[in-house]
């Protein structure tokens, strides 16, 4: 051992190569020591049967809540999904605004999350009506003179054996909207309103509702229904009762809702539809109202009155048909006895009426101007003890061949003209301020009502009223 150590010695003196390839042999030696040191890395042996088990509780898993997703999504889709309403503007006169389209002249469809305007002198209403059940009206919105509103949704359940609700949702409210909705839908209704201020306003039933809202106040009216009206900045509103006011003064307080009762209706304690008979039987003879109103006809040949529905509504109807071309009258009046209703206290007076004028034969109002397809007509005593008679007329057409007036000799303003086949909500604002000549205002004051009119007039004839109504108050603005 010691020669050969000796000899390697040697070697390397002689040979570099040789050395170098020692050294590799040695280090060779050396790493294959190691390798016998270390041992190698363990393998995890899992049993076949744990395995299987694994693969088969993951994919019971997964299978459950793929079932879970899907029966999630029927249910969600046979018992809770939704569809839209069918929606419609009508134009009453002027023009109507529904966001990115022209300006609207006549009518239009509605969708959701359209933006809905009027101009100062413009009135239209949208109408949501149900598709699956007959086209039945669930609401209609008449938006007077420079309003405003956003409709988010109206919606019904997409099948008509589901217990869902109809939903309309309104936002950015202002200005003034008249609500009429049917007291008898197929299903709950939940209508809620929120103006640019953040009050919230809630219908929950059928009725007719006015509705206000400015950057002064919110006021809500309610004539008949189910009414909440809810500030801003509290979590919970009040109920506003039937023939009663609500309202929000910012001035004052703007987290309560003041109640108070709303104008007086003169004409009544019930609203106009309620007063009328069941539809059976009336447009053969006899009264159509219960109570408070009585009709007649002078024609001949005879037109009519009687209830009937008219876009899910109950409407009192004149007609005159039969190709008619004499003067014909069909009216109501509502009369008070003996003295007549006194208003002397009162400070605010408005006459109110929703209709529309389905045909006219006759340009405008006649030649005399004295037979408009609708007439309102007041009598009235005054302060000495005289008998007076404002009368104001609708039509929506006009024989420009013939130039016939636009108002009578005895009216103190012109004739209106409206769109053919529209509803239209009149209101006179304070007719106090019209019902006489400005400088003989104080001499002709009204003291009592005498009675108060409707009628047709004219030779052909057909149109639906749907409210009458003369409100008092003793403030001159309520």
């Amino acid at each position: 051992m010691k020669g050969d150590h000796w000899v390697s010695k040697a070697l390397c003196y002689n040979s570099a190569a040789y050395c170098i390839l020692q050294g590799l042999t040695n280090r060779s030696h050396i790493l294959g020591r190691i390798d016998t040191i270390t041992p190698p890395s363990p393998r995890i042996n899992i049993d076949p049967q744990r395995r299987a088990w694994g693969i088969m509780l993951i994919s019971f898993a997964v299978f459950c809540t793929i079932c879970l997703v899907t029966g999630i999504g029927i249910i969600y889709f046979l018992f809770q999904s939704s569809v839209p309403l069918n929606g419609t503007m009508e134009v009453a006169r002027g023009s109507g605004g529904i966001t990115g389209q022209e300006p609207i002249r006549l009518n239009a469809s509605v969708s959701n999350n359209d933006g809905l305007s009027t101009d100062p002198l413009s009135q239209a209403t949208i109408t949501l009506s149900d598709p699956e059940n007959g086209k039945q009206i669930v609401v209609a919105m008449t938006l007077r003179g420079d309003t405003s509103l956003k409709l988010i949704r109206g919606t019904r359940p997409r099948f008509t054996w589901s217990s869902g609700q109809y939903i309309v949702e309104l936002q950015d409210f202002r200005g003034e909207l008249n609500v009429y909705i049917p007291k008898r839908l197929s299903r709950e209704l939940n209508v809620s309103i929120l103006t640019r201020a953040g009050d919230l306003i809630y219908l929950r039933s059928g009725g007719q509702y006015i509705l206000r809202a400015s950057d002064a106040r919110v006021q809500v009216i309610n004539q008949s229904g189910d009414l909440i009206l809810k500030p801003s900045n509290v979590d919970i509103g009040k109920s506003i009762p039937a023939n009663n006011q609500g309202i929000i003064s910012y001035a004052d307080d703007p987290n309560d809702v003041a109640i108070s009762p709303a104008n007086t209706n003169l004409v009544g304690d019930t609203v106009f539809a309620d007063d009328l008979q069941p539809l059976s039987g009336t447009d053969q003879g006899g009264q159509p109202f219960i109570k408070d109103w009585v009709c007649n006809d002078n024609s001949n040949p005879n037109g009519k009155a009687y209830s009937t529905m008219s876009d899910g509504r109950p409407v009192l109807r004149f007609l005159r048909d039969d190709n008619a071309t004499s003067h014909g009258e069909t009216g109501c009046v509502r009369s008070w006895p003996r003295d007549g209703q006194n208003v002397e206290s009162f400070n605010y007076l408005s006459l109110r009426a929703t209709f529309k004028i389905n045909y006219q034969s006759l340009s405008a109002c006649g030649q005399d101007g004295s037979e408009c397809p609708l007439m309102l007509i007041v009598e009235y005593r005054d302060k000495n003890d005289v008998n007076r008679r404002w009368i104001h007329g609708f039509y929506y057409f006009i024989d420009p061949n013939r130039n016939f007036p636009l108002q009578c000799n005895s009216c103190l303003q012109a004739h209106e003209q409206i769109n053919e086949k529209t509803w239209f909500t009149y209101d006179s604002g304070n007719l106090l301020n019209l019902i006489a000549n400005p400088d003989q205002l104080a001499e002709q004051r009204p003291v009592s009502i005498i009675d108060i009119q409707f009628k047709s007039s004219g030779h052909q004839y057909d149109v639906m009223i749907g409210d009458v109504a003369l409100f008092a108050d003793l403030n001159a603005n309520p």
